[in-house]
């Protein structure tokens, strides 16, 4: 997880400043004082993002890999199996 939010980090950082690099004047004459708000909110957006497909990519690692496990590990996340009833159960029989 951590090496996906990094590499996501490094590549949207590269992105962000080419297209800053490339759109200064466009933005600053779009969004007048608030160019700088703007730009902010979207690099904590692309920071964010980051970081939450990398703890995604690490979940989805952690429940994959508890997937094989035989029926007696119960998952390792304090979940246990509910018991099963047959049908009969229910009247008595």
């Amino acid at each position: 997880g951590a090496l996906v939010f990094t590499a996501l980090l490094f590549a949207s950082r590269s992105a962000y400043w080419i297209y800053i690099h490339y759109n200064k004047a466009n933005i600053q004459s779009s969004y007048g004082i608030f160019s700088t708000l703007i730009l902010i909110m979207l690099w904590v957006h692309f920071c964010v993002s980051c970081l939450l497909y990398g703890c995604l990519y690490a979940w989805h690692l952690d429940h994959d890999g508890q997937a094989g496990h035989g029926a007696g590990h119960g998952g390792g996340h304090g979940h246990e199996a509910a018991p099963v009833r047959k049908m009969g159960s229910m009247h008595g029989a």
